[in-house]
């Protein structure tokens, strides 16, 4: 339905480049721009104002890093003393000999992690010109993946699977019994067993496909408890 120059899907509003989505004295926050004192939407996507604050969530696109934040990836190139690592972004990001938690000398780096492995990592360093720098050292989850599986939805789509303060996420973890890790750059990691593990990822599928619905949590839990107890065949193979 229309209303207001602006579509809605159960009370969340979708625009569009370039459409007014606010006025006054509000503040900008991601995702948006103001020209005298009106404010537009860089993205396609869901428009949110919250605590004073006009910012719109994008609904599909590449992985913006940010330092601090959690990614997993996949190494696609390997040179003398670095990995690039493909991290779902615009660019690659490089992780040196010295990024990684164990030794290892300055060649045959395809010996501790080939092309084509996933490592768990964090954004260390963004420069100006956008050169990203990756670290696998001093912190919690930074590892090679040599177990599970991993899939890749866009990056907007990560805060709908981690959900409010991690309810999502926590709740599909606590009824599947799988292991997830989400990377901020929307490529998640699961492990568990292969019934369970077919049910998470379906659940993952699910929000991104219907992210912009409200109400969300719940429908997702119907869905895995109605699975769990043996009366919905709604798992993707």
């Amino acid at each position: 339905m229309k209303s207001d120059g602006n579509y809605k899907t159960s009370q969340r509003i979708i625009v569009v480049p370039g459409e007014l989505i606010a006025e006054g004295k509000l503040k900008i926050g991601s995702g948006a721009y103001s020209v005298d004192n009106r404010i537009y939407s860089e993205y396609l996507g869901i428009k949110s104002v919250k605590d004073n604050v006009v910012s719109v969530i994008p609904l599909n696109g590449k992985y913006n890093p940010k330092v601090g934040e959690m990614v997993i990836g996949y190494v696609e190139n390997i040179a003398q003393s670095n990995w690039m690592v493909n991290i779902n972004s615009i660019y690659p990001a490089m992780m040196l000999a010295s990024d990684v938690p164990w030794r290892v000398g300055s060649n045959k780096l395809q010996n501790y992690i080939d092309i084509g492995e996933a490592i768990i990592a964090y954004v260390s360093e963004i420069d100006e010109v956008k050169h990203i720098r990756i670290t696998m050292k001093s912190r919690e989850f930074g590892r090679k993946i040599e177990d599970g599986i991993t899939m890749t939805i866009p990056a907007s789509k990560v805060p709908r699977v981690i959900g409010k303060n991690g309810s999502m996420i926590s709740m599909i973890k606590d009824l599947t019994g799988c292991r997830i890790i989400v990377g901020m750059n929307g490529i998640i990691w699961l492990n568990g067993e292969k019934d369970n593990l077919a049910m998470a990822v379906n659940a993952v599928k699910k929000i991104d496909k219907n992210a912009q619905i409200s109400g969300l949590t719940d429908n997702i839990k119907n869905m895995i408890m109605e699975w769990k107890n043996g009366i919905s065949g709604d798992v993707d193979e």
